[in-house]
């Protein structure tokens, strides 16, 4: 019964995790649009342009040929990329430590 319950709280807590993050990228989108669309009116002249490279700039380093030009832009871009690195620096280290916790119990066993 522990266990369920153990498990209960660790998919709640993915759920949580996955909720926040998905609000981070939405709402900085948001922030960068209003920022950069003065400013770049074909870069980022909607919202959607602008969650792909918010998208980008997680996942990866965002464009080579786009950029912002404002303050605000620039700061949004470079937190969301030190958020999305930082991300997958822990799933990396999350996931060595899981293969190296299957591999000693099964060990043990």
């Amino acid at each position: 019964m522990k266990k369920m319950k153990n498990k209960l709280g660790a998919s709640r807590m993915v759920l949580v995790c996955a909720f926040v993050l998905l609000n981070m990228l939405f709402f900085s989108a948001v922030a960068l649009y209003f920022f950069e669309k003065d400013a770049q009116p074909v870069e980022f002249g909607s919202i959607i342009d602008t969650i792909e490279y918010i998208l980008l700039t997680f996942f990866t380093v965002g464009y080579s040929d786009i950029s912002p030009l404002s303050l605000g832009g620039k700061l949004i871009c470079i937190g969301v990329s030190m958020i999305g690195s930082l991300l997958g620096v822990a799933i990396f280290i999350a996931i060595v430590v899981w293969i190296f916790r299957s591999v000693l119990s099964y060990r043990r066993i």
